[in-house]
C-alpha cells in the first residue's frame, strides 16, 4: 500500500508526459485525488497503539551489501504523508484556476479602458455589481433546475449546460447589435 503512494503520482507524471497536452491539467488533479485516497486510506487502517513502523514493506535487492527496499509509517510519517498528499491536491486546483483567472483580468483591463478617466470607478463598480448579480441569478436557476430524486441522485444536471450555451449564444447576438449601435 506505501509503494502506491509513491508509485501513482509517478505512473500519473509519466501519463502526463506522454498523453496530449490538452488532458495535463485533468490527469493531473486525478492522480493527486488518487495519491491523497491511498493515504486516507493508509491513515484510516493506522492503528495509533501499535508501536513501530506500520504497513510495513521489505524487498531485499543485493543481500551481500544490505541494500534492501523498506518502507514503513508510524505516527510521525503518517501526517506527513497526508499533508504532502493534500497539498498537491491544493496545489494543483491552484494551478488550474490561475489559469481560469489568467483569462479574466486582461478581459478586465479591455474592458475597462471602454469610459473615460474620470468615469472608470463608477463603471467598474457597476460591472461588479452586474457580475455578482449574474452570479446570484445564475445560481438560482441552477438550484431552480437541478432536482434531488427520491434516491439522491441530482437530476437535469445536463439541462444546465443547455442553459448555459443558450445564454452565451444570445450574449454574441446582443453584443453584435450593440456593437453595431456604438460609433467606430
Amino acid at each position: 500500500m506505501l509503494t502506491a503512494i509513491w508509485l501513482v503520482p509517478a505512473a500519473g507524471a509519466l501519463a502526463v508526459a506522454l498523453l496530449p497536452r490538452r488532458l495535463a491539467r485533468p490527469l493531473g488533479l486525478l492522480t493527486a485525488v488518487a495519491t491523497l485516497a491511498v493515504a486516507l486510506a493508509v491513515a484510516l487502517r493506522f492503528s495509533p497503539g501499535h508501536h513501530g513502523y506500520q504497513f510495513e514493506e521489505y524487498v531485499p535487492w543485493v543481500r551481500d551489501l544490505s541494500i534492501a527496499y523498506h518502507l514503513g509509517v508510524d505516527g510521525i510519517s503518517l501526517w506527513l504523508i497526508l499533508l504532502n498528499a493534500l497539498l498537491t491536491v491544493i496545489a494543483i486546483n491552484v494551478l488550474m484556476f490561475l489559469g481560469i483567472f489568467s483569462r479574466i483580468i486582461p478581459s478586465q483591463a479591455l474592458l475597462s479602458a471602454i469610459p473615460d478617466v474620470t468615469k472608470r470607478g463608477a463603471f467598474n463598480a457597476i460591472s461588479a455589481s452586474l457580475q455578482q448579480f449574474a452570479g446570484g441569478v445564475s445560481a438560482a436557476i441552477a438550484g431552480a433546475v437541478i432536482v434531488a430524486a427520491p434516491d439522491g441522485t441530482l437530476q437535469h444536471f445536463n439541462w444546465l449546460g443547455f442553459i448555459v450555451m443558450a445564454v452565451a449564444a444570445l450574449s454574441v447576438v446582443l453584443m453584435y447589435f450593440v456593437h453595431k449601435q456604438a460609433p467606430e
